[in-house]
This record gives C-alpha cells, structure tokens and sequence, in this order.
C-alpha cells in the first residue's frame, strides 16, 4: 500500500498567474459535506510526462485530521500501473486555493519530493482551516463557490550512477621492455598500448629528459588512453599505484625504481616522473644500467579503485 507524505510545514506565498497544470471550480461546496461525500479525485491531468490527479478531504483527512476543522489536499501519481516496477519521480508540488476578493491565488509550495511506489501521495491534512476557507471576508468561498488548482514541476535529468569498485585481490600488472638503440632516440621512446581491465596504458621514456630539466634526467610517465570498450569516452575515474624500475645489469641488487600513487580523472594525461634518474648515471657503463646502448626498464601497476557506469545504486 502507498504512504502519504503529510507535510504541513511548506511556504505560503500569493501568485497573479494560474496555476499550469490543473483548475478545479467546485460550485455549492457545502454540498459535499451535506451529501457525505468525504473525498473529492479530480480527473488525471498531465505534468512532466506522468499522469497526476488532486484529491480533496472537504471535511478532513479522517485518518490525520481528528475533529475535522482543515480542509485535506493531496496531489497522487495516477495511472501507476504504466510505470515501471522500480518507478521513481522526483517533483516539486504546488496546490493553490484562488482569492477572488484579491484576483490572485494563495500558493501552497512543497520541497523537492521523491515519489515511488511506497509513496505517491504529497499534501497535508491541514492545508486550510474551514474556519478561513469558509469567512466570506476572506474571499476564498464566494457564493459557495471556490476554486482549487495544482502545478507539478517534475526534475528530471541524466542521471549518472557512480559505482566505486574497489579491487580485494590486488595483484599487479608486470611488464618489461627491451629498449634497444636508447642512444638513437631524440625524443622518447613509446611503448606499444598495453590493457588492464578495460583501460589502455602506455609508457613513454624521454633518454634526455621531458624539456623541464634540459638534459640532466631521463624521463618517464605512465599514460592512461581511453577505455577499450569507450573510445569516445571523456571521463575517467581510477586509482593506480605504478613503480618503474630500471634493471641493473651488474648488481640485481641495484636496480634504479620509483613509485607514485595516482588518480585518474581523465585519459591522455601522463603522470611519472620528469627525474626519474640522472642522465649521467643511467649511461655511465660501470652502473650497469645500459649495455650495448640497451636498457631493460620494467612497470609494476596495482589498480587499487575504479568508477564505472550502474544501473542502480545497489
């Protein structure tokens, strides 16, 4: 069974235009409360692509209103039998109660609410006392006659649903290049694209540094490129923890590494380090690190997060 969200705390304000989307006229109001009729349903009317309809309590909301001194008025989703199982709208709900003594309407204004299947009622079982709605100085009933009206403005948007994975079993990716003539390279070296998970990496390795240092340190940086299955993508989210190492050819014990953590926002943005060894050391022959114009550099990622697309925020 569907709940009623009874607010009776909601803004009051007085408005020149009508409201758009609804206009009840109820002639001889009394009426309904001499004939027993507890409860008014307006006919489904149509707001933000969902069918809504206006129910009035003329003498209360006898399951919220002991006594019956309010009148009772609730906006209801109709036609919810259409909507999906897992149907949810997010709207803001005006009911309004038009003056004829000033030509304006007295606008009962709600906060941001969530409708679904639990809940697909919004009102308040005291919107007007009958004391104020019926005192004719008032100008609400006039010749027994007063006029409600209703206006839903539904929120709607992409929506993009988060999901934070974060990896238990961690173990990392390990791949190791041969880079072969590192005298010959001008500019950097790149390696070929390499996958994990659905992400695309590459490494690239400046021999005579990234510009930031002349050429006093050799460079190196991790690329993250655009996901596999999302070449047009532009948004990325992933935390990795990378170390390069250059292997010593001399002394295992030896070998040249660092290590950074980062997170990922956006493809094609490289991350390393612009010092990553001094040029002077890395080609001197007795460190061992390059043999025969050869070096041997080797990457280490953990993909420690990642951010994705869900369907539901379960």
């Amino acid at each position: 069974m569907s709940s009623t969200m009874d607010v009776n705390e909601f803004s009051e304000e007085t408005r020149e235009a009508s409201p758009a989307n609804l206009l009840i006229k109820i002639k001889d109001f009394s009426l309904l409360s001499d004939y027993g009729i507890k409860k008014y349903e307006s006919r489904a009317f149509e707001a933000g692509g969902y069918k809504w309809k206006l129910i009035i309590y003329p003498d209360g909301d006898e399951s919220k209103d002991e006594g019956g001194r309010h009148v009772s008025v609730y906006l209801s989703v109709a036609e919810t039998s259409s909507l999906p199982v897992d149907w949810e709208i997010n709207a803001i709900c005006s009911i309004f109660l038009y003056n004829k003594n000033s030509d304006n309407y007295l606008c009962f204004r709600g906060k941001t609410c969530r409708f679904h299947a639990i809940s697909s009622v919004w009102g308040s079982s005291k919107m007007i006392s009958k004391k104020t709605l019926t005192d004719p100085k008032k100008g609400y009933l006039v010749d027994d006659t007063c006029v409600f009206g209703a206006e839903v403005f539904v929120t709607k948007g992409q929506r993009l649903i988060d999901c934070l994975s974060l990896v238990r079993e961690r173990e990392p990716y390990k791949r190791e290049w041969q880079i072969s003539g590192l005298s010959k390279f001008e500019d950097a070296w790149i390696s070929d694209d390499f996958l994990i998970g659905v992400h695309r990496w590459r490494i690239q390795l400046c021999p005579n540094g990234d510009g930031k240092f002349d050429d006093r340190y050799v460079s190196v940086f991790l690329h993250l490129l655009n996901p596999k299955m999302c070449v047009s993508c532009h948004q990325i989210n992933v935390n990795v923890d990378c170390r390069f190492r250059i292997k010593n050819n001399l002394n295992l014990n030896l070998h040249h590494s660092r290590k950074f953590q980062r997170h990922w926002l956006k493809p094609d943005e490289g991350w390393g380090f612009p010092d990553f060894i001094e040029t002077t050391e890395l080609r001197d022959p007795s460190k061992g690190f390059v043999i025969n114009d050869c070096c041997f550099l080797e990457v280490k990622i953990y993909v420690l997060a990642f951010a994705h697309d869900s369907a539901s925020a379960d």
